[in-house]
């Protein structure tokens, strides 16, 4: 069992940081959409 808590643990750990990971990438992609397109137009 040792074994299978193991791998479930690393699987959630994995789980968690992705779902962090995605957070944060909508956190800061949403409100700098905007700017991002402002800066495309400066070029």
């Amino acid at each position: 069992m040792g074994f299978l808590q193991a791998i479930s643990q690393v699987v959630l750990g994995v789980s968690i940081l992705f779902l962090l990971l995605l957070a944060f990438s909508f956190a800061v992609v949403e409100p700098g959409t905007d700017s991002a397109a402002i800066e495309r137009e400066n070029d």
